[in-house]
């Protein structure tokens, strides 16, 4: 009898043991887990807040000389959520790209258009591929995306104003009327696109020596649309 009872004693601080080793290794993981989380998220706010002051410009004159490479960055750091989500991003840089004299926070608003607009079309497991490079008197930036392609019917269409092909209450048609202003009144540059199932490619040319007089009255900051401005697309030629 005793030996029973010693025995089943022995037993029950076992069980007890394991049920306090468990509650404290489940504990330990949770403190453990959130610890990481708020790490996480400390440099995520952190990283957010300094690509928001870089891509803005903020406090900075409103032409800049600067590498287009940073604005870039800073927009996949500013949608990096929608990386999250399983987006592929591909940065093909050409490092050896000159600064370019450009407004930038404007030039800026022209890489939000075009990755956003990528990324909607690729899904969000989908592929987004940017690359740079340069030619004989331009810098090149392209944007592009494995999506389903823009319909041949619209394409003519694609840079109008108000115009879009997203669902009601997701997309304004301003985004690449936008960005089209900005590059051809603002830079002195040219965008255009091309497209089939699978793959789109919309790409700016720059400028690389810059001679643009951000003065002229057509050189006029874009806050707002234009309509007048919407007849000189200059797409250039798609490659």
């Amino acid at each position: 009898v005793y030996n029973s009872s010693a025995n089943e004693f022995v037993a029950s601080l076992h069980r007890s043991s394991e049920r306090v080793f468990n509650t404290a290794r489940s504990k330990l993981r949770e403190t453990v887990q959130v610890n990481i989380w708020k790490s996480w998220s400390d440099r995520r706010i952190s990283a957010l807040v300094n690509a928001a002051k870089s891509f803005s410009y903020m406090d900075q004159a409103p032409i800049q000389h600067v590498d287009v490479h940073r604005g870039i960055d800073d927009t996949l750091t500013m949608l990096g959520d929608r990386v999250a989500r399983g987006i592929e991003i591909v940065r093909e840089y050409d490092r050896n790209l000159p600064h370019i004299e450009v407004p930038a926070s404007e030039l800026n608003q022209v890489w939000i258009n075009l990755i956003d607009n990528a990324m909607d079309a690729a899904g969000d497991h989908g592929k987004v591929t940017v690359r740079t490079y340069r030619t004989e008197d331009s810098l090149a930036v392209e944007v592009t995306d494995n999506g389903p392609g823009v319909p041949p019917e619209i394409q003519s269409r694609i840079f109008d104003p108000f115009f879009t092909t997203k669902e009601v209450g997701e997309g304004t048609g301003l985004g690449l009327d936008v960005a089209r202003r900005i590059v051809t009144a603002r830079c002195g540059g040219q965008i255009g696109f091309h497209s089939k199932p699978g793959k789109t490619v919309f790409w700016v040319r720059l400028p690389s020596a810059s001679s643009h007089d951000y003065s002229s009255p057509k050189a006029k900051r874009f806050s707002a649309p234009d309509r007048a401005c919407c007849a000189s697309r200059n797409p250039g030629p798609a490659s």
